[in-house]
C-alpha cells in the first residue's frame, strides 16, 4: 500500500503540478529529534520518523543548503520541489541524532543556536519544564491563580499555561518569573541537554551551517532596542569564537513577521553583518524574497506520506 501511495504521489500527482513550484523553495524547520518521549516534548520528532522523512526528501526532492538558496539569482529558476533544512535552538540531538542522519544521506542542514543554552545547559522553557517535572508540590500560585500539578496531566496543562504567561515577558521579567516558580516548586535546574562548544564545532566540521538565534531567546518585539542589539550581537560573537568562522545567518525567536520581530530588527541584522534572517511565517523562498524575513514551513504530519503530500501541496501553493 505504501509503495503504491509513493508511486502515485511522486509518479503522477507531484509531476502533474511540479511547474507550480518552479522558481521557489520551501525551508523546513525542526527543533528536537528524540525518542525520549518527554512529557513536554510537543516539538519532538521521533528518530525513525525523521530518518524516513529525510530519506524521502533525498529521493524525491531537490535538497540544497541555505547558502545555495541565497546565492540563486533572480533570473535562475530553482528546480521543482527545492527544499532546505533548518534546525532551531541547539539541543544535543543536533549533534547525536540529526547531523549523523544528514551526513549519512549527504544532505545539507543549518543549525540556529541560542547561545545561553551552551552556558546553562538549557533554555528558559527547559527551566520551567524541569521545575514541574521534579517538584513534589501538589500546586503552585502564579499571578494569583492556583495551578494544580499533582499528576502528569495536570503538569502538562500547567506547563502550557505557564509558557503562554512567560513567552512574551521581557527577559528580566521572565527571569524573575522562573526564579519564583523554582522557589515554589523547591527545585533547581538539572536538565543540561544542550550542545557544548565541542559538539558545535563537530557539527560545523561535518559541513553543516551554524547560525545565530539570539543569546537568551527573547521575543525581540517586546524588548528595548539595546537589549535586542546585545542579544543578537552576543550570540553571533560567541558562535564565531567557537567555530572560528563568520556567522552569516540568523533565525528570529518564535519568528512570526510583525508579531515577534519587525523592520527595526531586520535593520539590526544588516548592521551587524548578517546576510539573512529566517522567520517562522509560512511561505516560500524565491531569489527576490526579503533576505531578512525569509519564510519557512514544516508539515506537522507524523506519517511520512502525509508529510510529503502536504509538502508537495505547500510547494505549489500561492501565498500573499
Amino acid at each position: 500500500m505504501s509503495q503504491n501511495l509513493e508511486r502515485w504521489l511522486f509518479g503522477v500527482f507531484s509531476k502533474a503540478v511540479s511547474h507550480k513550484s518552479l522558481g521557489r523553495a520551501t525551508i523546513l524547520t525542526f527543533h528536537r529529534v528524540s525518542d525520549n518521549n518527554s512529557l513536554f516534548g510537543q516539538e519532538e520528532v521521533g528518530i525513525l520518523e525523521f530518518r524516513d522523512k529525510m530519506r524521502l526528501l533525498k529521493k524525491h526532492f531537490n535538497v540544497v543548503s541555505i547558502d545555495e538558496l541565497l546565492n540563486a539569482r533572480v533570473n535562475d529558476e530553482l528546480k521543482p520541489y527545492t527544499i532546505a533544512l533548518t534546525v532551531d535552538d541547539g539541543y544535543e540531538d543536533c549533534y547525536s541524532v540529526i547531523t549523523p542522519i544528514l551526513d549519512e544521506l549527504k544532505l545539507p542542514g543549518a543549525f540556529f543556536i541560542t547561545t545561553e543554552g551552551i552556558e546553562q545547559g538549557g533554555l528558559w522553557n527547559d527551566k520551567i519544564a524541569n521545575a514541574l517535572l521534579l517538584t513534589e508540590q501538589q500546586s503552585i500560585h502564579i499571578d494569583g491563580e492556583e495551578i494544580f500539578i499533582g499528576d502528569d496531566a495536570s503538569k502538562l496543562i500547567a506547563f502550557e499555561k505557564i509558557l503562554v504567561k512567560c513567552k512574551y515577558k521581557k527577559l528580566h521579567e521572565r527571569s524573575q518569573f522562573i526564579a519564583l516558580l523554582n522557589e515554589q516548586c523547591k527545585t533547581e535546574f538539572t536538565d543540561y541537554d544542550f550542545l557544548t562548544e565541542d559538539k558545535i564545532r563537530a557539527i560545523a566540521n561535518a559541513g553543516m551551517i551554524i547560525g545565530a538565534h539570539t543569546h537568551s531567546h527573547p521575543i525581540l518585539a517586546v524588548e528595548d532596542e539595546q537589549v535586542c542589539i546585545t542579544e543578537i550581537k552576543k550570540s553571533k560573537e560567541i558562535l564565531e569564537n567557537i567555530t572560528d568562522s563568520s556567522i552569516k545567518h540568523f533565525a528570529y525567536p518564535n519568528g512570526m513577521v510583525g508579531r515577534d520581530f519587525n523592520g527595526k530588527h531586520e535593520s539590526m541584522l544588516k548592521k551587524l553583518g548578517f546576510e539573512s534572517g529566517f522567520s517562522t511565517t509560512w511561505g516560500h523562498f524565491s531569489p527576490d524574497s526579503n533576505r531578512f524575513a525569509i519564510p519557512r514551513f514544516t508539515p506537522w504530519d507524523k506519517n511520512v506520506y502525509r508529510f510529503a503530500f502536504r509538502l508537495v501541496r505547500h510547494s505549489c501553493k500561492k501565498y500573499g
